[in-house]
């Protein structure tokens, strides 16, 4: 494969085959020590630019999803073209040998083969340690019991001083339109649509204010009550329950998320015996 890499240009990091051609030795250097051999030794040659082949792991390196959708896998094959002239026309002029490069395609190529390490470790690890369904299950009943039990469809008046929110409770107790009101009244962001704030769950709403919505009934109006924005009054329009999203919905992500999680504490556990100085923040 040809070296080399045009000066000014921006390359990313997921296309370092078509670019840094030296890495690749690392890289077999990194799987052969994992026991297994080059992926792309047997992949399926889609293009070729002047002899240089791009393979299908070319493509799937660049862009993991670019194989479940056929237009963006051209569109990563483009690219890839496009690249590969660059890089050879690059060769061709001996910017190969530019000193600043070479030192550039080494850190690259030192960069590739750290995540390719990082990655081979973290997945080592996941396959000794798999997330269980117990942890699963124990995951998706936490988020249950935390999750908002209900939602409450709210308008309101925002205004700066306690006299003016007892004249606007007063108008409304004579009957003034509460939109109307909030339209020419309210310091809320949604003055112009009558105050409505539609559909929140008890978390989206300030403490303040849910301490006072929670015992309301439906067109029930309550204030004024003290909000980050000032002084409110609030009618409530609606209260209904919300039904947290079935276990299978949602496997996935937990799974995902315990996965992050495991990572985060085997590496908290390794920083703890690892040897780290220079420019380092606290974490």
């Amino acid at each position: 494969m040809m070296r080399g890499e045009s000066a000014r240009s921006d390359f990313d990091c997921r296309m370092t085959r078509i670019w840094l051609g030296r890495c690749w030795v690392w890289v077999v250097a990194v799987v052969g020590l994992l026991g297994a051999a080059p992926a792309w030794a047997d992949a399926q040659i889609v293009a070729q630019v002047n002899g240089t082949p791009i393979t299908e792991t070319d493509i799937e390196a660049a862009n993991p999803s670019a194989s479940h959708n056929p237009a963006e896998r051209q569109q990563i094959l483009q690219q890839l073209v496009a690249q590969t002239i660059l890089a050879q026309q690059a060769q061709r002029e001996g910017l190969a040998k530019d000193l600043a490069i070479e030192a550039r395609e080494r850190a690259a190529c030192a960069n590739v083969r750290r995540q390719i390490l990082a990655s081979a470790g973290a997945q080592h690890y996941l396959a000794k340690h798999p997330v269980t369904e117990r942890a699963i299950n124990a995951y998706y009943d936490r988020l249950k019991a935390e999750s908002p039990k209900t939602q409450y469809r709210l308008r309101e008046i925002v205004v700066t001083d306690d006299a003016r929110a007892h004249q606007i409770l007063d108008a409304l107790r004579q009957g003034k339109s509460f939109s109307n009101l909030a339209a020419t009244s309210s310091m809320g962001p949604n003055a112009a649509l009558g105050g409505e704030l539609g559909w929140l769950t008890e978390k989206q709403i300030p403490a303040t204010l849910l301490k006072v919505v929670e015992h309301l009934q439906t067109g029930d109006v309550a204030g004024p009550v003290v909000v980050p924005e000032g002084l409110a009054i609030v009618q409530i329009l609606g209260k209904r329950p919300v039904s947290p999203p079935l276990l299978e919905q949602v496997r996935a992500q937990i799974e995902n998320q315990l996965r992050e999680i495991a990572i985060n504490a085997y590496l908290a556990e390794l920083r703890k015996h690892a040897k780290i100085s220079g420019e380092i923040s606290a974490q």
